[in-house]
């Protein structure tokens, strides 16, 4: 779905810092997408409250109960993070999880987003796994796109049925934690048996981890690396040549001048605009500007990044210049094939569904999304699910350590990021087939996403920001819609913004 690396990355005040170093692990047994899978072929939902992976448009390819978690805990104030210490190596008996065996086979589910190609990878993936692991047997599940995934495993938390794995977004975890479901995996991280060691933790860019680690609950690391991507300007570069631009435009104002040629000289509107609080927050990022304190709480929606960001969009509305396509649906990625438009915004993760639907009609590329003329340092928003785990039994809890340990081992990141759009989550990923084979097909295209890794910034872990993204949604269609003005739904944004997140971690 629309949802949907990515080192030098500029994190969201208190997020926590990375892990440092580890115990050496013993021998191991990767790759979203995300998919982050290309959604399948049944229609689209209602607009994902997370940026899910960009799924094929129209040529789209055709859960054992966890015990129910206890009263949740309250959620202690935000510290800073403190320096992780390596683990020292096991002496004797050993840690707790070092204690455990599989003897017994176990199963484990796992709740995923994926359909299609990437639905096939995930797939192939999981049987080679258990191939190698005889007494683990991984049972993928699809579970829809995340936000249905999310309010799946909600239900579950609450009335029992949880899978032993889901992928989720930030936001997402926050709030399985808040109702003390989530496995915190710092202890199978530095386990001296099943653990990552020193070499390992380098290998692993460094936002891959930092993201998942929540100030909120102590800087623990509550989920783990699954798919890596970001948000990318996909252009005609033909149609641009026709009115005298060359290349995709560096500057918000490159843009619009680019699409007031458009219409000028070929009546054409620009951009096909996917509504997504993601793509919100990217383009406040580019703009020089945050979304929120994590320390107070306080958005910064009514700030002047954001607020340029929403009379933006009311401008190109204004003159026409850009329509909304059809909530939940992939119409601006048929639109750009069908030359309708100059323009779309999307997860890197969207480049493998436009080659079946442009093929060789006209000449395309992928860039950086425009940045604002006054901001000194480049950014994008970061996509891509994580893998939480949920509470089950000690042998559960270590095949999924296991399997999670094993989707971002070199070879398999380098796999899945070759299947869909995603980046490798360890550099020694991008060095070896199939991606390092995959980069030097149309290059100016393959390699846009993994370069851009540098310049994406992760967005909020924070208790009730799942909430915030639907209604983020509503105020951008309003101004879509001529019903609101810019400046109107800054203010609006902020206050609603500031309420839910007053409300959920009071």
């Amino acid at each position: 779905m629309n949802r949907p690396l990515r080192s030098a990355l500029s994190l969201l005040t208190g997020v926590g810092l990375l892990l440092s170093a580890c115990a050496p692990a013993a021998t191991p047994t990767a790759a979203p997408k995300p998919a982050e899978s290309k959604p399948a072929a049944a229609a689209p939902a209602a607009p994902a409250a997370k940026p899910a992976e960009a799924p094929k448009p129209t040529e789209a390819p055709k859960p054992a109960e966890a015990p129910k978690p206890t009263e949740a805990p309250k959620p202690a104030a935000i510290a800073k993070p403190a320096e992780v210490k390596p683990a020292a190596p096991a002496g004797g008996a050993g840690s707790a999880i070092d204690q455990v065996k599989i003897g017994a086979p176990v199963e484990i589910v796992f709740w995923h987003t994926q359909t299609g190609p990437l639905a096939e990878a995930l797939n192939r993936i999981v049987n080679d796994f258990n191939t190698k692991n005889p007494n683990i047997k991984v049972k993928p599940e699809f579970a829809g796109n995340y936000t249905q995934t999310y309010q799946k495993a909600m239900a579950a938390i609450q009335g029992g049925g949880l899978p032993q794995l889901a992928v989720a977004y930030e936001s997402m975890i926050a709030d399985y934690m808040k109702a003390n479901a989530v496995v915190p995996l710092d202890d199978y991280v530095a386990s001296s048996l099943y653990g990552l060691s020193k070499e390992d933790l380098d290998d692993i860019y460094p936002f891959a981890l930092s993201r998942n680690r929540f100030a909120q609950f102590g800087n623990k690391m509550l989920s783990f690396p699954f798919t890596t991507s970001n948000l990318n300007l996909y252009y005609n570069a033909d149609m641009l040549k026709q009115v005298g631009v060359n290349g995709p435009p560096e500057t918000w104002d490159d843009f619009y001048a680019a699409c007031k040629a458009i219409k000028a000289k070929l009546q054409k509107q620009c951009y096909a605009i996917s509504v997504d609080a993601s793509t919100v927050h990217g383009m406040i990022f580019s703009r020089g500007g945050q979304v929120v304190n994590a320390q107070t709480l306080a958005t910064y929606y009514d700030q002047p990044a954001a607020v340029e960001t929403f009379e933006f969009y009311e401008r190109l509305i204004k003159e026409d210049l850009a329509y909304q396509i059809k909530p939940g649906s992939f119409d601006d990625q048929n639109d750009l094939a069908n030359e309708k438009v100059a323009f779309m915004i999307r997860s890197s993760t969207t480049r493998p569904f436009l080659d079946p639907l442009i093929k060789d009609k006209f000449k395309w590329g992928m860039a950086l999304i425009p940045q604002g003329k006054e901001n000194k340092e480049k950014s994008t928003v970061l996509f891509g699910a994580n893998i939480a785990m949920f509470k089950s039994t000690p042998e559960k809890q270590l095949a999924s350590w296991m399997f999670m340990k094993y989707f971002i081992s070199t070879a398999v990141t380098s796999d899945w990021g070759a299947v869909g759009g995603y980046t490798p989550v360890r550099k020694s990923g991008a060095n070896v087939d199939p991606y390092k084979t995959y980069l030097t097909k149309t290059p100016e295209i393959n390699r846009v996403a993994l370069d851009n890794m540098a310049f994406a910034r992760p967005e909020p872990n924070l208790i009730g920001y799942q909430d915030i993204r639907p209604a983020m949604d509503d105020i951008v269609v309003a101004v879509l819609a001529g019903k609101s003005t810019g400046k109107d739904a800054a203010k609006k944004a902020k206050e609603q913004s500031d309420r839910l997140l007053k409300e959920k971690n009071s």
